[in-house]
């Protein structure tokens, strides 16, 4: 229970920073860097929903004169159906997961009209195997230099070569911390760290090194904030100039009534305060 707990953990924390948008630093692994996610795809959610349970016409274990054995799989048919290759796709994923072994699959055809059932898989469809991508090998180096927190925690999966483990963590803290927006943001992403580290038996260090950090940082320099700040100062002074405009406007509409309280001309009470007549009138 515990294995399959820590399981589901590193599932939850892969799914959640780099599966869903799909980091760079995959997208340059698997050769994919000049492309994009259609998220207006049936498969944007990431579930794949299935309740397949199949019942093969025949299925048995055949042995042959020299002593091995393969499946036999037959299917019978008395009409053409258009998604049978795709069933038999799935009869065979579904076989060679309960019994690793060979299997020839047959369809016996006793419809009255031609058949016109596909028989065989085009290339680019047909599943032969996976492309492996080991993190292990990455420079954490590399990762470091990177500018997004979820990047960099992956650092920690990467070959240190030569380099200590806590040189290595030391670097990953001190980068989550500059770009962590808030405190809060730096003990998820310290959270995630001790999580991943596990894989690698460096939970002990990381917990270690990182046990005062998410309670006493000062986030005044990091890169976020320095942004945020920048940002601020420039909305600032917009608002700021927009309140005075306002608080001018204010002053002029409140000149405005007691000149027309005193009987004072429109067009006149309009010229000395920048008003528009029709704004006059409408006091």
């Amino acid at each position: 229970m515990p294995r399959q707990k820590s399981a589901n953990e590193y599932d939850r924390i892969l799914k959640e920073n780099f599966v869903l948008d799909l980091l760079d630093v995959f997208k340059v692994a698997l050769g994919i860097q000049h492309c994009e996610l259609d998220r207006q795809s049936d498969l944007s959610s990431g579930k794949l929903q299935s309740t397949i349970e199949r019942e093969p016409d025949f299925v048995r274990v055949m042995r042959q004169p020299d002593g091995s054995r393969f499946i036999l799989h037959i299917e019978f048919q008395t009409a053409n159906e258009t998604d049978m290759l795709l069933r038999m796709q799935e009869y065979h994923a579904l076989l060679q997961r309960k019994v690793n072994l060979p299997i020839r699959h047959f369809v016996i055809y006793l419809g009255r009209k031609k058949s016109t059932m596909a028989t065989q898989i085009a290339e680019e469809n047909a599943f032969t195997g996976f492309e492996l991508k080991n993190v292990g090998d990455y420079n954490p180096e590399v990762l470091l230099r990177s500018t997004i927190p979820e990047e960099i925690i992956l650092a920690i999966l990467g070959d240190f070569a030569d380099a200590k483990p806590e040189i290595i963590i030391k670097k990953i803290l001190a980068r989550l911390q500059e770009l962590s927006a808030t405190p809060t943001k730096l003990r998820k992403y310290i959270k995630q760290l001790t999580v991943l580290s596990r894989l690698r038996n460096l939970e002990e260090e990381t917990i270690k090194y990182s046990k005062n950090m998410a309670l006493n940082i000062d986030i005044r320099g990091s890169y976020v904030y320095r942004k945020g700040v920048e940002e601020g100062v420039e909305k600032g002074i917009q608002k700021g100039i927009q309140k005075g405009i306002q608080k001018e406007k204010k002053a002029m509409l409140q000149t405005a009534r007691k000149l027309k309280k005193l009987g004072v001309d429109i067009a006149i009470i309009a010229k000395s305060t920048g008003l528009t007549v029709e704004e006059v009138e409408k006091l």
